[in-house]
């Protein structure tokens, strides 16, 4: 991960900070899935209590400059500014971003009836009103599933700074549980 583009989304009143989130992490994903290596990273610089105006893809060159963004964002192009590849800095710190799944009581209870042969696999449980959406403080980016046609909250976690790499492999939004990327 010798090389970095910046992103830097600009709201407008016309569309604000979390849409313009979820439009670019949408295509994102896309650009991410058709790249297939697993290669290139991303990290939010400005992450604290949402996931911020800056995102940086980190990778090698070839790799970044292969996703073609500036084709991929185009119809964004009044929202956001992208930076040229660049060389990450030297004495940087290093830091993973993960994706966090909350369970949900009705995930579970269904399961756990499942189990016990109350219902069926494909059974609706009949506790939909009675049990709370899970939430939490993380900071997450709405994401709309294109081929459910669902969207979801994707929460996401910051590790702990590193003085060391850690070598792994990146999902389809850039995130990982145990590669880090480079943070400055």
């Amino acid at each position: 991960m010798d090389y970095y583009i910046e992103i830097k989304l600009i709201p407008r009143q016309s569309r604000s900070l979390p849409s313009l989130l979820s439009a670019l992490f949408e295509k994102l994903f896309v650009a991410l899935s058709a790249h297939r290596h697993g290669d290139i990273g991303l990290s939010l610089p400005a992450f604290k209590q949402t996931p911020g105006n800056v995102i940086r893809l980190h990778g090698h060159q070839c790799g970044l400059e292969n996703l073609r963004l500036r084709v991929l964002l185009n119809d964004l192009s009044h929202y956001i500014w992208i930076g040229p590849a660049t060389p990450v800095p030297d004495n940087v710190q290093y830091r993973h971003y993960r994706r966090v799944q909350l369970k949900t009581p009705r995930q579970r209870m269904k399961r756990y009836m499942k189990r016990r042969g109350a219902i069926s696999a494909d059974a609706p449980t009949g506790h939909r009103r009675q049990v709370a959406t899970p939430t939490s403080d993380l900071p997450y980016i709405w994401i709309k599933n294109q081929a459910l046609g669902r969207s979801f909250r994707m929460f996401i976690a910051a590790g702990d700074l590193s003085d060391t790499p850690t070598e792994g492999t990146f999902n389809h939004y850039g995130l990982s549980s145990t590669a880090t990327v480079p943070f400055f």
